[in-house]
């Protein structure tokens, strides 16, 4: 927020869309003039072009090369995560042949049960961006990495039904989610039998990508430091003024 004790405290609040904008301006956190929509640094395309560059390798235990690679990306049961569902989905996934599911737990909170933990690969300490780089497909309910798929055009699963939220990702995809396992095993199944090679359109996945990280256009890396160094130069003739 930008707001502190009831007053304004920044000259400007920069939004990566205008879904933010809207909604941080709906939710009364800033004023229209204070906001300025530039795009994700994160989540562009530029930024993960440079990333593939200067992040180094790192090995995957997995069981075999040959299995489906499912990648589940967990978050914190505090955010309205149906968290028990999510552990039978995954001793589900567990003993299904042919497949291989890995974990991601979040960062800052969630964590699986012993019994769990030894049947599943657990990438605790396994860079995301590698992870969704060697998966078949990727399972989710709320996480902004599932934009890094989307730029890799690496399949996704909304599990809908483990979510009490909704995401803003529902107002582009209307293929990729499910709502009971047995759907999802039907999905995961056409999947690794090629019959399915994507679970969303590419039109789906462009309007995505441009609205939600490239609101203003590909170079959003040069939109943020033609902002900054404005700001300096506005502020150094400011100082120069006042001396």
């Amino acid at each position: 927020s930008a707001i502190y004790k009831g007053k304004y405290i920044a000259d400007w609040v920069v939004a990566t869309s205008e879904y933010q904008k809207d909604f941080m301006i709906k939710c009364g956190e800033v004023r229209l003039k204070q906001m300025i929509v530039l795009g994700s640094a994160r989540f562009c395309k530029e930024w993960t072009n440079i990333l593939d560059k200067i992040l180094p390798a790192q090995h995957i235990p997995y069981k075999s090369k040959s299995t489906f690679k499912i990648l589940l990306l967990m978050k914190k049961a505090s955010k309205n995560i149906f968290e028990q569902e999510i552990f039978r989905i995954i001793k589900m996934l567990s003993k299904m042949d042919g497949m291989e599911i890995i974990v991601k737990p979040h960062t800052r909170g969630s964590s699986l049960p012993k019994d769990i933990r030894d049947n599943v690969l657990v990438a605790d300490d396994i860079d995301t961006r590698h992870l969704v780089e060697h998966a078949d497909v990727v399972l989710f309910n709320s996480t902004t990495v599932i934009m890094d798929c989307l730029i890799k055009k690496i399949p996704v699963i909304f599990l809908r039904r483990t979510l009490f939220n909704k995401v803003v990702f529902e107002r582009f995809f209307s293929t990729w989610a499910v709502d009971c396992r047995d759907d999802l095993c039907n999905l995961l199944l056409e999947l690794k039998s090629g019959k399915l090679k994507s679970t969303y359109t590419e039109k789906e996945r462009a309007q995505c990508v441009r609205e939600l990280a490239e609101p203003r256009g590909k170079n959003v890396l040069k939109f943020y430091t033609d902002f900054f160094q404005e700001l300096l130069s506005n502020q150094s003739d400011y100082h120069k003024k006042a001396s």
